[in-house]
Formats: structure tokens, sequence, C-alpha cells
């Protein structure tokens, strides 16, 4: 998904030949991406006994991306126009995407395995 974003910002004037390419990329990069966070989030409840309530926040607090990159995408752009150039905020946009899903892609190596309850109920 980085290298789709990031495609955006490095090949601008080349992407009606690549949008479909990329577009699939992006997809499966995705789907991916969806399968293995439910997985995830699933593997470091703290205990099952309380999965519910963890998963619901996991739920609520995995939207607060959602509202916040429409809000700091829009800033970058506005930014940019102001400086005359729409084109190079939208490239800005695509960069600050692959830079986030790039740190996204490190940070989850350092998650580990749920709790300790967990653990025993698998013996």
């Amino acid at each position: 998904m980085c290298l789709a974003a990031l495609a955006f910002v490095v090949f601008p004037s080349s992407l009606a030949t690549w949008i479909w390419p990329l577009g699939i990329v992006f997809g499966l990069g995705y789907g991916a991406y969806t399968s293995v966070d439910w997985a995830l989030s699933i593997d470091v409840l703290p205990s099952l006994e309380n999965a519910s309530k963890d998963l619901g926040l996991w739920n609520a607090s995995s939207t607060l991306p959602t509202l916040m990159a429409p809000l700091l995408g829009s800033l970058i752009i506005n930014v940019a126009a102001q400086f005359g150039s729409i084109v190079l905020g939208y490239r800005l946009v695509f960069g600050a995407a692959a830079f986030f899903l790039l740190l996204a892609a490190i940070g989850v190596l350092f998650v580990r395995e749920g709790g300790k309850q967990k653990q025993t109920q698998s013996h």
C-alpha cells in the first residue's frame, strides 16, 4: 500500500497508464491488511473474558484515523494552494499517506501476544 501511494508522489505524470495496476496493488494490500488486522487484534487481547469490551475499544480507536485523515489532507492541500500549487498539495498528501503506512508497518513489528490467561488456555 505504501509503494502504491508513493507512486503518486514519484511518478505523477505517468499515472494514467499505471492507475489500474496501482489500484490492484493497493487493493490487495488493503485486503491483506484488513484480514491481518482482525487476526492480530484477537491475538493481542489481554483476556478472553473482556473480549467484547476490548474489541469495542479497538474498533472505536481504529475509526479515529478515518476521521482525522480528511482533516489533515484538506489542511495540507489548502496550505499548498495558498502557495499556488494544489498539485503539490496532493503529492504531499500521498507522501504523508506513504509515510504513515510505512510507520504502521514498522509499528506492527513491536506488537506482542496477549496476556497470561490466553496463553494458559491453549495448553
